[in-house]
């Protein structure tokens, strides 16, 4: 599987105080999904997920959880520079 480059996290909203992040995939309506305990998905969330890999658009907090949504990059630290 290929080191995932982008993801959406949610946290917060109705489900609680959990964290879900989505990762892309090579398939975008398709993500990788992580949660910690008992948090719990919200269709909505997953949906915004899906739309930010194939548009690049994702609202900052879902109108029905409440959750927030925030867009995050792989960044490759530069090993040789000190």
């Amino acid at each position: 599987m290929e080191t995932p480059q982008q993801a959406v996290v949610v946290s917060g909203g109705n489900s609680g105080n959990g964290t879900i992040i989505y990762f892309r995939t090579n398939d975008p309506s398709k993500p990788l999904m992580l949660s910690t305990s008992g948090a719990q998905e919200c269709p909505y969330c997953r949906a915004a997920a899906i739309k930010y890999f194939q548009t690049g658009v994702l609202e900052p907090k879902c109108p029905m959880c409440g959750a927030t949504r925030t867009a995050t990059y792989l960044v490759t630290p530069d090993v040789g520079h000190q």
